[in-house]
């Protein structure tokens, strides 16, 4: 996606990974549901190379 659609879901995907860092409950949670290593592969790589705009 791009324009403000693209930053607006990229903002949003950010807001929501900060959200579960933040909070070691969500953190559980979200390591309860890898079943394998690259389960979450593709937001792995989306936050190594996408920051959040403040």
């Amino acid at each position: 996606m791009s324009g403000r659609t693209g930053l607006l879901a990229k903002n949003l995907i950010c807001d929501f990974l900060n959200m579960i860092n933040a909070d070691s409950d969500l953190r559980e949670e979200m390591e309860k549901a890898i079943h394998a290593e690259d389960t979450f592969t593709n937001i792995r790589d989306f936050r190594a190379k996408v920051k959040r705009d403040a």
